[in-house]
């Protein structure tokens, strides 16, 4: 969804001097060559901006409406914004991080989660990363049946990820997939043979995880999660006899990135549909699994912005505004896609540039792709200097960079309650992108 007003009128009269006194050293910036020194370069002078109080925000409200019966909690998805600084404020907020790989399981250790704070959901695991995962001592979570064999030691505590199949149809959409096209999860007709064997291979304590949506914004829909995974805890539980210490609805909890075209989600009536299947299961079964979830867009998405600057106006079959950051480095999601992201202008002084006077225009960036982050989009009258403002980066932005044609991603800045702003990653350098062919690692051999 656009960037709160409350986001907005604490950002935007600040935005030229947090330019200023957050402006890197960038290539090109003196005339004569350093020899070594142009290594630390910058590669972009733009950046992007959090919010900190709108995402402890967010987590009081899913706290509020998610956890105070049941005492579970979110698993924040690490790959959304896989910042340490902001994986330290959801910790500090009492979630926990979902991690899909060794080094995100890295990022959640370097942050300060404990191990009951972890939750490891690879899929295609290397065998070779089981050890390094038990020995986060998070919860373990499988991602086909054929992984039992493969982990050195079943855990006491263990997940499989369910995949429905054609028993569940609805929430999918082109970025994930129709159930039974995903490479995701264990098949409705292998997961009681899948909790079988994790019990006599020693498993105590089971949980049971599902995903097969994204960006959802259908409240019925994502409690509907629930209600499935509910009754096929109800099937596990009737065929081998094992209770469920926890399920895991998956992330998909979508947001609004285009306000003309999509409704916002009604996450009280998911959360109260939510609680009311819980409550029908914990009649019949007198107890209650506890509730996890594994959103990162929802939670960080509409409290983050990407702010660049318009540096070429280009008069071409059609006129293209050519910013200072790279595209594909910063926000690869909206020309891959390709995804919308609303947009705001600011003159170099601040002031923010609505109204009548508009034109249709093609934002880009310098990447040699026939990409366009904005196409076509009809917005105020952009002059060379101005500000430009993406919103929605907070989730899937920078965390999805590319370094192709050399180009790097811009810094990192987190804007505090008080409006203390930090920087929390510098940008790319030259020198960044180099490392790993001039570091001292390389090796030959003659055969």
């Amino acid at each position: 969804m656009p960037m709160t007003q409350s986001f907005k009128e604490r950002l935007f009269p600040l935005l030229p001097q947090i330019a200023e006194d957050f402006r890197p050293t960038i290539v090109g910036s003196n005339s004569e060559f350093y020899g070594d020194k142009e290594l630390n370069w910058a590669l972009s002078p733009g950046f992007h901006i959090y919010d900190a109080g709108g995402i402890r925000r967010k987590i009081r409200l899913m706290q509020e409406l998610f956890f105070t019966a049941n005492p579970g909690t979110n698993f924040f998805a690490v790959k959304a914004c896989p910042n340490i600084n902001i994986l330290q404020i959801i910790l500090q907020m009492g979630f926990g991080l979902d991690c899909a790989s060794p080094t995100e399981l890295y990022r959640a250790r370097l942050a300060g989660a404990r191990p009951d704070q972890i939750m490891y959901t690879s899929n295609n695991t290397n065998p070779a990363h089981y050890p390094y995962a038990l020995a986060s001592g998070g919860i373990l979570n499988l991602d086909d049946i054929s992984f039992l064999k493969k982990v050195p030691e079943v855990p006491k505590r263990i997940c499989f990820r369910y995949n429905p199949g054609e028993l569940r149809q609805e929430g999918t959409d082109k970025v994930i997939g129709e159930p039974i096209n995903q490479k995701y999860g264990v098949r409705h007709d292998q997961i009681v043979e899948a909790y079988k064997r994790a019990r006599d291979l020693g498993a105590e304590t089971f949980g049971i995880h599902t995903m097969y949506a994204s960006n959802c914004r259908d409240p019925r829909i994502l409690a509907g999660n629930v209600k499935m995974q509910l009754e096929q805890i109800d099937i596990l539980q009737d065929a081998l006899g094992i209770q469920f210490d926890f399920m895991n609805i998956g992330g998909g909890i979508g947001i609004v990135y285009n306000p003309l075209e999509q409704e916002e989600l009604d996450i009280y009536m998911m959360a109260q549909l939510a609680n009311e299947y819980l409550e029908e299961f914990k009649a019949r079964r007198g107890y209650l699994p506890l509730l996890y979830i594994e959103s990162g867009r929802y939670v960080t998405g509409p409290h983050g912005v990407l702010v660049s600057r318009a540096i070429n106006k280009m008069d071409k079959y059609k006129t293209f505004v050519g910013l200072d950051i790279c595209d594909a480095a910063d926000i690869l999601r909206a020309p891959m896609y390709p995804a919308h992201h609303e947009v705001s202008i600011l003159s170099p002084s601040g002031e923010e540039k609505a109204g009548d006077l508009m034109e249709t225009v093609s934002l880009v960036g310098p990447l040699c792709e026939n990409m366009h982050m904005i196409s076509n989009r009809e917005l105020p009258i952009i002059d060379e200097g101005d500000f430009v403002v993406v919103h929605d980066t907070g989730a899937h932005g920078i965390a999805m960079k590319m370094n192709y044609n050399g180009w790097g991603c811009s810094q990192e800045l987190l804007l505090e309650e008080d409006n203390t702003v930090s920087r929390i990653s510098r940008a790319e350098t030259i020198g960044d992108l180099l490392v790993r062919e001039t570091s001292p690692m390389h090796m030959s051999k003659q055969y």
